[in-house]
């Protein structure tokens, strides 16, 4: 997932699996996101930012290339200032398997710089965050309405895919330290 704020470019890979291996799996899941979970994050980022590119990737033993899906700028909702774009949002996806194998995170570009409260979410905002990861659990759990679950899976083996059970919101910041201000797009 790719997007922009002040001309600075954020990534982000999050895993998903499908409920099978559908036709078109990878504009599927492009459509999956641009209509239900980029929704979600929307309302949580400054209107500097924009979503703007999917690469989308089958993981298997195969080797499959990089969808490059490019859409519509999907805008951040609040307005006001937006936050250096080296700080993001953070979820942790939490699996039932426990220790660290059953762990992973995302990051959400385009904090609002009033989420922002000495280095933590401020109160207000961290609500807002929790509804959030409770909806994009309800969506992406392993008996969710979608037909993509997120996951965890580790790089060493792509394809053990460990299915999401809840996610979280952090009440700290994530620092993504490649983002430097005019490097990317």
């Amino acid at each position: 997932m790719e997007g922009t704020i002040y001309d600075q470019r954020c990534q982000n890979v999050i895993h998903f699996q499908a409920d099978n291996e559908p036709v078109n799996s990878e504009q599927l899941l492009a459509t999956e996101l641009v209509n239900n979970f980029f929704p979600q994050l929307q309302s949580l980022q400054n209107n500097n930012w924009f979503w703007r590119r999917l690469g989308i990737q089958v993981v298997s033993d195969q080797v499959h290339p990089v969808v490059v899906i490019d859409i519509q700028p999907i805008q951040g909702i609040l307005a006001g200032t937006g936050a250096h774009p080296s700080i993001a949002g953070l979820f942790s996806i939490r699996t039932s398997t426990p220790g660290r194998r059953g762990r992973g995170r995302f990051y959400m570009p385009g904090v609002h710089n009033a989420s922002i409260a000495n280095g933590r979410v401020e109160p207000n905002a961290m609500v807002q965050y929790i509804g959030t990861a409770n909806a994009i659990t309800a969506r992406y759990k392993f008996n969710g309405p979608s037909a993509f679950k997120m996951c965890v899976c580790p790089r060493s083996n792509p394809n053990d895919f460990k299915l999401m059970a809840n996610v979280l919101a952090r009440s700290t910041f994530g620092l993504q330290r490649r983002r430097n201000i005019g490097v990317g797009v």
